[in-house]
């Protein structure tokens, strides 16, 4: 554990331009030893990894900044979009399905993307919308509405 490492394929090709760190090493069901990295999800036959030189005091710390700045994303990401619960129940898709006649159809506006950042994801406010990544709005606020008057 601790040492870097190059990844090979059972026919001997590189599989990763940058040495990996080995966290772990796991023997696994089928009795082969596995070396477990922070850059991958699932282990590495150990008789498949051939050890890379140390690397420099720099190198070492860039990787392990990469590292700790992968895993600070990582988490962010978990917080804003969680992965769905395995037991919710999926909604049945019905885009295919044809509308009930004679029902007006509502909604159909057709999406519109920022003019400054190309966001199609517009939010609507009362008197305007406004983009949500950069500052653009097509319209004034209640606030300013208000002042005019």
């Amino acid at each position: 554990m601790g040492d870097w490492v190059w990844l090979f394929s059972e026919t001997g090709i590189q599989q990763n331009a940058t040495p990996y760190r080995i966290t772990a090493i796991e023997q696994g069901s089928d009795g082969h030893w596995y070396a477990q990295f922070r850059e991958t999800t699932t282990g590495w036959r150990l008789d498949q990894c051939e050890k890379a030189e140390s690397l420099t005091a720099g190198e070492a710390f860039d990787a392990l900044y990469e590292g700790m700045l992968g895993a600070q994303e990582e988490a962010q990401m978990r917080t804003f979009f969680p992965p769905p619960a395995p037991d919710t129940p999926r909604a049945p898709d019905r885009a295919s399905e044809s509308p009930a006649p004679g029902l007006p159809l509502n909604g159909s506006v057709t999406a519109q993307a920022c003019p400054q950042c190309g966001c199609t994801e517009l939010m609507d406010c009362v008197t305007y919308r406004k983009c949500p990544v950069c500052s653009w709005r097509d319209g004034p606020t209640a606030q300013e509405i208000l002042a005019q008057q």
